[in-house]
């Protein structure tokens, strides 16, 4: 679920929303990460969120979204790798 969210962030087209929306979304992604700072280091992402707020798709817009952009990059291939090593355990466990 949580992967599925990160990839419909990362596709959103902003560029058609109005910045409230955006905001909105960027929001609910930020809830997301924070279930997830528990499994995987998403802080940096959620300062990177938090410094947006008031961005109103100024000019360092894209700058800042770019770098969003790369530190839920480095997340999903965070949370994929924990999820095959939980499958190799229960896999292993399972053996025996």
């Amino acid at each position: 679920l949580f992967l599925e969210d990160i990839d419909s962030f990362m596709t959103l087209e902003h560029q058609s929303q109005d910045w409230n929306s955006f905001w909105s979304d960027l929001h609910r992604l930020k809830g997301t990460l924070g279930v997830l700072k528990s499994t995987t280091n998403t802080s940096t992402a959620i300062t990177v969120i938090e410094s947006l707020r008031d961005n109103n798709f100024d000019t360092d817009f894209d700058i800042i979204w770019a770098g969003l952009c790369e530190e839920l990059k480095i997340i999903k291939i965070e949370l994929y790798q924990q999820s095959l090593r939980i499958q190799k355990e229960e896999y292993i466990n399972n053996i025996f």
